[in-house]
């Protein structure tokens, strides 16, 4: 593993199996709860404002179009939003694509 430190690290939720988090973000991804994503977004930037960290432009993890076809939305864009619309600062949708449809996380040990 590498050395060195992380600087302007904020974490706003903690995840932990079966917690409540996990069951919020599970909803988001597979539930079409989208209006989360926006929320845990505007958590997110009030997080940023209140650590004053900034940020230039915001640009969702896009999906591979397949999984993107399957799910029909992303839900980073979606918590792209709420962070955008909190911190005032534009949102790039199409500014990095996924080439390799990835394994899910899930299936990962």
């Amino acid at each position: 593993m590498g050395e060195g430190y992380i600087s302007d690290l904020v974490s706003c939720f903690v995840f932990e199996k079966e917690g409540p988090f996990q069951h919020i973000v599970h909803a988001l991804k597979y539930k079409e709860h989208t209006s989360l994503g926006r929320d845990l977004g505007i958590c997110i930037g009030e997080a940023m404002k209140d650590n004053c960290l900034e940020v230039d432009i915001l640009i969702p993890v896009p999906l591979h179009r397949i999984k993107y076809r399957e799910r029909g939305y992303n839900q980073s864009e979606f918590i792209a939003r709420g962070i955008a619309s909190t911190v005032n600062k534009p949102l790039v949708l199409n500014a990095v694509r996924r080439i390799r449809n990835t394994q899910t996380q899930t299936k990962l040990k």
